[in-house]
């Protein structure tokens, strides 16, 4: 995982690829800050009147445009703090984007996306807070006492402040830094602080940033309306809005999500699969706009020549056999929203990609063809029937992992390789299991989705294939894989089994 403050984030993908980095952060308890600006501070620091649908009002004669602009000093260039701007398209009117940039001094390290936690990364953010149980304390409004939000104090802040910011923000401010001064003294360990006061957390969070350095305060704004609020009238928390789906881009603009996919195919020493497999992915009713071949050498097998010399697949050919990871690790090539990894053995029905796309705008979770539920005996070979191509489902269904054709966002994978892997142990196993904890440490699940009985278009892997390769001599799992120890491993490490959950 890149660090951010070492490089210029500003042009290192769109908004989807920027949220892993800062959950990161708030699952490895890096202290870090973000303030989100939007056109409603762009207008207050113009001096136009501004009404919002939040209920708030600011005059041309009120002290926040001010306030704003003041806070340059506390934000410019410093060190672990950032800022969410709007991309180029967010406001067609004027250039709010670069305007940002260039009012408050940013650097190009400094600068994320203003959509970091909502539109199309909604879902993602509140069910990494929901399942990550990240402790929090919360300032904002809302009385809803029913969150599952790991919510360990609040700060209620009216909604309307900024209609009376003038008479009432040095009594604000000085009960709220105090607040937050006795949460830190009597709280162990790194806290975080989750903002949602509109104009004026631009204003308290670089402050405390400095004031109390070594936290995390977070500018989530409307992301948790949902949570602590009665109701909410943000649209993003629709399932089919448009803005539950919209992606921002500093080169591109708005951006809908592509949908794009590659495939990453390997050889070893089935050769006589791979042909066969090209062809399900072509015929594929969502054909992947790449593929990626890792061939990992050994002796006596060799790539057919009428693959080798097609210009269409881009082929990675390596001098040793690098194991079951680097197939993944070729994933980081990808230039696709989406990637697919399959076994060597699998050869999916024609609408396996277009069944994963539909999961995924249902769940967005790691999915797979073939999934385990383990038993509260946690032994490798303990585990209630299989879902998937050897089990059929008719709904998603949440799993522990899953194997032979996994399909996730690319901007995931750079978490499996937080887990280095050790070719003396984990070598022919252990990357099904490890893609599986590193997705949880992103508060991302592991689903199944629908395998209907005899509907064999929409698997991930078709049956009687899978039955036919998955016996062959050649298969890992007949030559005696060290799955025990490997799932030994994980465990230690805190994967998180189902029927472990409270």
């Amino acid at each position: 995982m890149i660090e951010m403050h070492t490089r210029d984030m500003e042009y290192q993908g769109d908004s989807v690829h920027h949220l892993p980095l800062f959950l990161h952060k708030f699952t490895h308890r890096i202290p870090f800050s973000i303030i989100r600006p939007g056109d409603g501070e762009y207008s207050i620091m113009m001096k136009k009147e501004t009404r919002t649908q939040d209920g708030w009002t600011f005059v041309e004669e009120g002290t926040l445009a001010q306030d704003l602009h003041d806070i340059t000093s506390w934000i410019s260039g410093v060190k672990d703090m950032y800022v969410g701007i709007p991309c180029k398209d967010c406001n067609t009117e004027h250039d709010v984007h670069s305007w940002y940039k260039e009012t408050w001094k940013l650097q190009p390290s400094q600068v994320t996306y203003s959509s970091l936690f909502c539109d199309a990364n909604w879902m993602t953010f509140s069910t990494y807070l929901k399942e990550s149980h990240l402790p929090f304390h919360y300032i904002g409004p809302g009385e809803r006492t029913d969150s599952p939000l790991n919510v360990l104090n609040r700060w209620k802040v009216k909604e309307q402040l900024v209609n009376t910011w003038d008479q009432e923000k040095h009594e604000f401010l000085r009960d709220l830094y105090g607040w937050v001064g006795h949460q830190i003294r009597t709280t162990e360990g790194v806290q975080t602080f989750l903002f949602s006061a509109g104009p004026l957390s631009k204003i308290v969070i670089p402050i405390l940033h400095h004031i109390y350095p070594g936290h995390q305060y977070v500018d989530v704004g409307s992301a948790l309306d949902f949570f602590m609020k009665p109701s909410t009238n943000r649209l993003y928390i629709q399932d089919h809005d448009e803005y539950r789906y919209k992606i921002c881009d500093f080169v591109r603009g708005h951006a809908s999500p592509p949908q794009d996919i590659t495939a990453i195919l390997t050889l070893y020493k089935r050769p006589h699969v791979l042909v066969e497999q090209i062809a399900a992915l072509r015929n594929q009713t969502r054909p992947p706009k790449q593929i990626i071949l890792w061939i990992n050498r050994v002796e006596g097998y060799e790539c057919p020549e009428s693959i080798r010399s097609d210009p269409s697949i881009l082929i990675m050919d390596c001098n040793r056999n690098m194991g079951v990871w680097a197939r993944f690790a070729a994933g980081l090539l990808a230039d696709t929203e989406f990637v697919c990894v399959l076994d060597d053995d699998t050869i999916p029905g024609r609408k396996w990609f277009e069944n994963c796309l539909h999961t995924m705008k249902q769940v967005n979770g790691l999915l797979g063809t073939i999934g385990w539920r383990f038993l509260p005996e946690l032994q490798y070979t303990r585990f209630e029937p299989r879902i998937g191509w050897d089990g059929p489902n008719f709904e998603t269904q949440e799993v522990d992992m899953v194997c032979h054709a996994w399909f996730l966002r690319r901007a995931w994978l750079p978490e499996l390789f937080r887990i280095v892997p050790d070719y003396t142990f984990l070598f022919r196993t252990g990357e099904d299991m490890g893609l599986s904890y590193a997705c949880q440490q992103l508060g991302i699940k592991t689903y199944v989705p629908p395998h209907p009985p005899f509907d064999f278009d929409m698997y991930g892997s078709l049956p009687e294939k899978a039955v036919q390769y998955g016996t062959e001599s050649v298969a890992i799992c007949l030559n005696e894989p060290n799955f025990d120890e490997m799932f030994t491993f994980y465990k230690n490490k805190g994967f998180r089994f189902m029927c472990n959950r409270v």
